[in-house]
């Protein structure tokens, strides 16, 4: 158990809950994410995403955060992303899950969870928008990917741009998007309202050299 970088606790059960910890994630998280192995900065930790895990809720849910670990993995739009290595060590009353995964945070807002199980197999997908400028029926797809992972094409179907609103049709449409940090980004004219955003035809990943890597059909 990695030990606690501060002095904040609750004891519950035979267990502690540390807002930070000084230890490592897992070997199963390091061995897939570049972004962690590579040497800290001053950048990659922010007050304003450290506390984020010393709010009451997180004590709830019994969530903490490997500080030395966090990093600065890329902008986008001019927004910047941090992945974040959390654990879950079920000490808040509240019943969670249990062991390691990540959460990928901008200044403001983000979410997460995924283990490197989700990570590896393209289920560690948030959102948010709208992602194209004067498009309010468009949305930002936010992935964790691992290493290997260079670049990606995701192609949608023409259908509902927005669950609320079936009516309003995006034509189909086919987006490159290059990983960086192990963090993939792209913007699609489809809302996350009603998970249009969750629904195209594929998606490829692809190496360096482009070759691919993977192929996901029919979700995110």
């Amino acid at each position: 158990m990695s030990g606690p970088s501060d002095a904040i606790g609750v004891s519950r059960a035979g267990c502690v809950w540390h807002a930070t910890l000084s230890g490592a994630p897992s070997r199963s998280l390091l061995a897939i994410l570049g972004v962690l192995r590579r040497p800290a900065t001053p950048a990659d930790a922010p007050s304003s995403i450290v506390s984020r895990f010393t709010r009451p809720i997180q004590r709830l849910i019994g969530q903490e955060v490997y500080v030395k670990y966090m990093r600065l993995a890329r902008l986008f739009d001019g927004t910047a992303f941090y992945v974040v290595p959390i654990r879950y060590d079920g000490c808040g009353p509240v019943k969670s899950r249990r062991g390691d995964g990540i959460w990928l945070l901008t200044a403001g807002g983000g979410g997460g969870g995924g283990n490197s199980t989700d990570i590896e197999n393209a289920m560690f997908v948030g959102t948010g928008g709208p992602g194209i400028p004067g498009n309010p029926h468009s949305g930002t797809v936010r992935m964790v990917v691992p290493d290997g992972v260079a670049s990606a094409t995701i192609s949608y179907p023409a259908g509902p741009a927005n669950g609320f609103q079936p009516k309003i049709i995006s034509p189909p449409v086919t987006i490159d998007a290059t990983a960086v940090g192990n963090v993939l980004l792209f913007n699609v004219p489809r809302s996350s309202g009603g998970g249009q955003i969750f629904k195209p035809t594929s998606m490829i990943w692809r190496n360096t050299n482009g070759k691919i890597i993977r192929t996901f059909h029919g979700r995110l």
